[in-house]
């Protein structure tokens, strides 16, 4: 049975309303998957971890607020602490280096020793960041296809405005209250993580592959469904996406917390 901060945390996943650049959809994408965390993890979180799943999402982009900046070592420290600040640093950090595959690697590896060490604060945050990188290599305002079409304007293409489901913010966007998050969220329901077999490393190299490759050469799929064909079509091309968006975040969280160093890590003890 779900006990009382599984319960409140689902319904303000559900519930809370952020609006930031895609975007908003970033927001989306982190409440999917702390919507559909398996209920062993949300059971590790506190409530309040749930704001910091939203808060971080849209690192490592800049800043929302003015002056706009990008992110550093010192806004990470205040979150994590010294300690991870300088694991961090030591893999050569620069503004965008979370978008990197060393940089992806490396906030797992730092999620799964936040699940060793019981850091459920550090852990929100790693999960939160990573959801942004993560659904980025799928993201549609991203792959090449968009950009020839919203800067090469050929005549008698209006791609750029053609919105999938209406009263979103942007062109490939969608609503937190509209039909393609409730057909992603029926969808999640039952969905077992995968974990891959062999080793962490094994599945941080696996899930570099699945990300930066598998799930890039879908979205050029997916795009050109979204953009040449029918409105239905299009919001189940968007549907199918966000859903292998999220999947792909529940499977690394699982496999992150399965694998997790076994000895203790505070005695310097890792497995």
């Amino acid at each position: 049975m779900m006990n009382r901060t599984a319960l409140v945390l689902t319904a303000s996943l559900l519930a809370t309303g952020a609006a930031f650049a895609w975007d908003v959809e970033h927001d989306e994408v982190a409440r999917l998957v702390g919507w559909a965390l398996p209920q062993e993890i949300k059971s590790f979180f506190a409530f309040e971890d749930f704001d910091i799943l939203l808060q971080y999402c849209h690192f490592p982009d800049m800043t929302d607020t003015e002056p706009r900046r990008f992110h550093t070592l010192d806004d990470i420290e205040a979150v994590v602490g010294r300690r991870d600040r300088d694991v961090i640093d030591s893999r050569g950090f620069f503004p965008i280096w979370m978008h990197t595959e060393d940089g992806k690697a490396t906030f797992m590896t730092l999620l799964a020793r936040a699940f060793a060490r019981g850091e459920r604060h550090n852990a929100a945050f790693y999960l939160s960041v990573l959801t942004h990188p993560v659904s980025d290599e799928s993201a549609l305002n991203h792959p090449p296809l968009l950009g020839f079409f919203r800067y090469s304007k050929l005549p008698g293409i209006d791609f750029t405005m053609r919105k999938v489901e209406e009263g979103a913010k942007n062109v490939f966007g969608f609503r937190s209250d509209g039909h393609v998050v409730h057909l992603v969220r029926e969808r999640m329901k039952g969905y077992v993580p995968q974990v891959p077999a062999g080793s962490l490393e094994d599945a941080l190299l696996s899930f570099g592959v699945e990300v930066a490759v598998i799930h890039g050469a879908k979205t050029g799929e997916i795009e050109g469904a979204i953009a040449f064909a029918s409105q239905h079509e299009a919001e189940r091309a968007l549907v199918d996406l966000v859903y292998r968006q999220v999947c792909a975040l529940e499977d690394i969280v699982w496999t992150l917390r399965a694998r997790r160093p076994r000895r203790s890590i505070a005695a310097g003890e890792e497995s």
